[in-house]
C-alpha cells in the first residue's frame, strides 16, 4: 500500500522478461490482483541505479513515474539491503528516494510540470483546441508555495476561477 494506492511489484531483476499491456490487464482485472500501479523492477541500465523500473496502471499503459509506488519499492529494497538511499530509472528519468525515519520514506520528483502542453492527456482537449486559453478555458500556473499553502490547489478541487479567488484572498 502506498498512501491508500494498491502497489504491486513484479522483481525481474534476475530473469528479465517482457511484460506485455495484455498480462498487466488480466493482473488487474478482478479476478486478479486489482491495483493502482505495477512496478516492474528490471536489471539497472544507467550507472549507480537500483534498478530499470516500468510502472504500468490497471489498462496496461505505461507511466513515467510513480511517487506512491516507489515509496513502496523502497521499503521493500531497505529491509532487503540495510540501505537508506535508492537511484532508480524509469521512463521519465533517474528518481532519486530515501528512508526518512523507521515509518517515512521520500521520493524526488522533480521539478512539477504546469503548462498544459506538457500533461500527457488520453485524448485531445477538445476537438481542434490547440490552445486552451484561446479557447476560453482558464489556465491557471500555479507556483509550488502557492499549492502548499493552499492544498486545494495541489488536489486539484478548485474548477472555477471563482473558486481561485476565493482561496486566494
Amino acid at each position: 500500500n502506498g498512501l491508500g494506492n494498491a502497489i504491486v511489484i513484479v522483481d525481474l531483476r534476475a530473469d528479465p522478461v517482457a511484460v506485455p499491456a495484455a498480462e498487466v490487464r488480466a493482473v488487474a482485472s478482478p479476478a486478479g490482483v486489482p491495483f493502482d500501479q505495477m512496478m516492474v523492477l528490471y536489471p539497472p541500465r544507467a550507472a549507480g541505479t537500483v534498478a530499470f523500473v516500468r510502472i504500468f496502471n490497471q489498462d496496461g499503459s505505461e507511466a513515467g513515474a510513480c511517487g506512491n509506488g516507489t515509496r513502496c519499492v523502497v521499503d521493500v529494497r531497505a529491509k532487503e539491503t540495510g540501505k537508506t538511499q535508492f537511484l532508480f530509472e524509469t521512463k521519465a528519468g533517474l528518481i532519486a528516494a530515501w528512508i526518512v525515519d523507521a515509518t517515512r520514506s521520500a521520493v524526488d520528483m522533480g521539478a512539477p510540470k504546469l503548462e498544459w502542453q506538457e500533461i500527457p492527456l488520453a485524448e485531445p482537449l477538445a476537438a481542434g483546441i490547440a490552445d486552451p486559453a484561446a479557447a476560453g478555458l482558464v489556465v491557471v500556473e500555479v507556483e509550488a508555495a502557492g499549492a502548499r499553502r493552499h492544498p486545494q490547489l495541489a488536489q486539484g478541487l478548485l474548477t472555477t476561477e471563482d473558486d481561485l479567488a476565493a482561496v486566494l484572498e
